[in-house]
């Protein structure tokens, strides 16, 4: 059994938080804490310190923005893993310090191997 990551989900409550949190914890190399909400997310992030951080495109763009900017500047540790719905803001969610873009309709295999960390590269 690989090693336990610990992945912070922020989402935004439905359908897509409840299927995003079905699909890490079925992951093997998942221990997974989700959160509705950036600002929920500063309070976990308060009290834990994650391996990966997985934002859903569901949040507005300045959440994410802000809240990767937060994790860079205080969870250097935690990889950031950010699902979008097209790659037009892919620089600037990048420079905001998303180690990990994906397209919100990619595969099951593809977010596992980005939340456990055996894939570096963005899809």
């Amino acid at each position: 059994m690989p090693d336990q990551k610990t992945v912070v989900l922020v989402s935004h409550p439905g359908i897509t938080h409840n299927l995003l949190t079905g699909m890490l914890s079925s992951f093997a190399c998942v221990d997974v804490v989700d959160v509705v909400g950036a600002l929920s997310a500063v309070d976990q992030l308060a009290r834990i310190t994650p391996d990966a951080v997985l934002i859903d495109a569901n949040l507005p763009q300045e959440e994410t923005l802000a809240l990767l900017m937060h994790i860079k500047r205080n969870q250097t540790r935690a990889r950031c893993v950010v699902l979008t719905t097209t790659a037009r803001e892919h620089n600037l969610l990048r420079s905001a310090g998303a180690d990990v873009l994906l397209l919100d309709n990619c595969s099951p295999h593809q977010l596992e191997a980005a939340v456990c960390g055996t894939n570096n590269r963005s899809m």
